[in-house]
């Protein structure tokens, strides 16, 4: 029973419904078991004139039920007045609105992001001059030439390599190859023409860096050692740019760095087919050598009659090489057999010079071949010196000698 009824019974107490008849209790000191029969019969017909007890009907039953529910309720609401007296109203937030796929924005992978690029390194200066290494510095002489000409009109063609001791040396780029070989020249090396792979000069003359165009050698890709490793490369341009240009051999590395070992070159090879010497537009052919003089030499006069006698071996800077040809130099030995004739030395590189015409041979333009000689250190550093030098001495530009007698074997 909860507290409600409890409260409510004690008010208005109701006798339990389901016992049934309610039995009145018998006054103090009666006892009927023990009264006469008579007086039984008197008290029965008395009971039976008193009126009968009511019950309740079931709509008191509903009330009831409804006031036990109603009373419930009126709890429970002064429980709640009363504890939000003590607490406060307290009004629920609203809840916070979920967002719309559409506004959801897409994730990605996290990016890192790259440290910004050090700045280009300014050029650099050469201490003896006090200017920039840069090709605005270079200047070019009264002498002709494509290359030449492109040093003016196309700057971008070239590529600084360094510069030191009042030098600057530089290169041609491929996109500037290309282009002297799209106008007909870049074959040529030291003409003024250029060469792919060659290294430029350019002397300080008090403000600026003047170039000549045969202020050149063979870069590290083309120059030809007999060992081919870097230290033989390194020697042998040590020595070219000492030799050649009269540049000191300790400003090499600021000049032209340092080089890398490549597969030893041999023998220079001939020419299976005439070329063109860029310099005079003439093929390089013996058709076009012409002896000049001593016409009773017997080279000379052998020349004139059997120039199939000898082969071509290269032609560049208004110039042509040729030697006699093994075939050839049999011919020549069984000619002096059969005229009596004392057998001359055939080991010779024979030079022409362009005249205009065709390339005059003189006898004296002439030097030993890379046959070894008693006297002539055989390692090919040192027989690259001496036919460098005798080169010189029969007039023929050095520079020269690697277009037109290659290197030696090794």
């Amino acid at each position: 029973m909860d507290p409600i009824e409890s409260m409510l019974r004690s008010i208005n107490p109701v006798p339990d419904e389901t016992s049934g008849p309610v039995k009145l209790g018998l006054p103090p000191g009666l006892d009927l078991s023990t009264a006469p029969r008579a007086a039984a019969s008197n008290t029965a017909a008395a009971l039976a004139h008193r009126p009968a007890p009511k019950r309740r009907t079931s709509w008191f039953t509903t009330a009831r039920v409804a006031v036990v529910a109603l009373a419930a309720v009126v709890v429970v609401a002064a429980a709640g007045f009363f504890g939000a007296m003590t607490q406060g109203w307290k009004t629920p937030e609203p809840a916070a609105p979920l967002p719309s796929p559409s506004s959801i924005p897409p994730t990605s992978a996290p990016t890192s992001t790259a440290p910004p690029s050090a700045p280009p390194a300014a050029p650099a200066m050469d201490p003896a001059t006090g200017i920039t290494c840069t090709f605005e510095n270079v200047a070019t002489t009264d002498q002709a030439g494509q290359m030449l000409e492109n040093m003016g009109t196309h700057p971008g063609d070239f590529n600084v390599l360094g510069c030191a001791g009042g030098w600057l040396a530089f290169e041609l780029t491929d996109g500037g190859y290309q282009r002297l070989v799209d106008q007909g020249a870049g074959t040529g090396s030291g003409d003024g023409n250029g060469k792919k792979g060659d290294f430029y000069f350019a002397k300080f003359d008090g403000s600026k860096y003047l170039y000549n165009k045969y202020y050149f050698v063979q870069g590290w890709n083309t120059i030809q050692t007999a060992g081919g490793t870097a230290a033989d490369k390194a020697a042998e341009m040590d020595n070219r740019i000492e030799r050649l240009l009269g540049i000191a051999s300790g400003l090499r590395q600021a000049l032209v760095g340092e080089p890398v070992s490549t597969p030893a070159t041999t023998a220079p090879t001939t020419n299976s087919s005439p070329n063109v010497d860029p310099e005079t537009g003439v093929a390089c052919s013996m058709d076009n050598v012409a002896p000049a003089d001593n016409p009773e030499a017997w080279v000379m006069k052998d020349i004139a009659a059997h120039p199939e006698n000898y082969t071509v071996l290269g032609c560049a800077g208004g110039w042509l090489s040729f030697k006699l040809s093994d075939a050839g130099y049999q011919r020549w030995l069984d000619d002096f057999k059969t005229n009596g004739l004392i057998q001359e030395n055939s080991e010779f590189f024979y030079f022409g010079k362009y005249n205009g015409s065709s390339y005059q041979f003189k006898l004296g333009q002439s030097v030993p071949n890379w046959t070894p000689r008693p006297g002539v250190d055989p390692r090919p550093a040192a027989m690259v010196k001496t036919m460098a030098k005798e080169m010189e001495q029969a007039g023929i530009p050095a520079t020269l000698r690697e277009a037109l007698v290659g290197s030696p074997p090794s």
